[in-house]
């Protein structure tokens, strides 16, 4: 485990065949943050609840038979779950990449999300095949989340076409591509 400030970030565990489910508080803080992103006027109401029903197609993102995951990163603060990210594989195109990266937005946990995509990515070094590829995307009009990971990744994102499809809707995503030797 490692520790900053107020919080401890709780690894994901060795690769076993068994799966490791959801984590709902981070369920919770997603949709507290969806709920910022419409009052900011980022998105609609039903845009949010368009993007989280089906039939929504994400390009990174394939059909459940060929997706693994998710494998859970969370930080905790005094017993509750302050932040944290899933880590999935694409079994169909074969690259791994993180989603829903949350924190608590209180100022006191500012950093949480590098410390648990520091030691996600870490994970995803250690047991992931070496040809493997990591990445990571950012919806295009989220421009806090885009100049986060910009700032996180250390360069402008790789790929601009991404995207988010649902029957009434488009969001298009950035992406970027991490490779071993990217220092997280």
């Amino acid at each position: 485990m490692t520790a900053r400030d107020s919080w401890t970030v709780v690894p994901i565990p060795p690769p076993t065949e068994a799966g490791i489910a959801e984590v709902p508080a981070m369920r919770s803080l997603t949709q507290r943050h969806l709920n910022r992103l419409i009052s900011e006027g980022v998105y609609t109401a039903d845009e949010v609840a368009e993007q989280e029903a089906p039939p929504t197609e994400c390009s990174w993102r394939p059909e459940p038979k060929r997706l693994a995951g998710p494998l859970p990163t969370v930080a905790i603060s005094a017993g509750r779950v302050v932040g944290g990210v899933y880590l999935y594989q694409n079994r169909r195109d074969l690259y791994w990449f993180l989603e829903v990266l949350i924190r608590d937005p209180a100022d006191e946990y500012r950093g949480v999300g590098f410390d648990v995509v520091q030691s996600a990515a870490a994970w995803w070094k250690r047991y992931a095949s070496a040809g493997s590829q990591l990445r990571v995307h950012s919806m295009h009009r989220e421009k806090t989340a885009v100049a986060w990971w910009t700032r996180y990744v250390g360069r402008s994102p790789d790929f601009a076409d991404a995207f988010i499809r649902t029957p009434s809707y488009y969001f298009p995503a950035f992406g970027w591509l991490i490779d071993r030797g990217w220092l997280a």
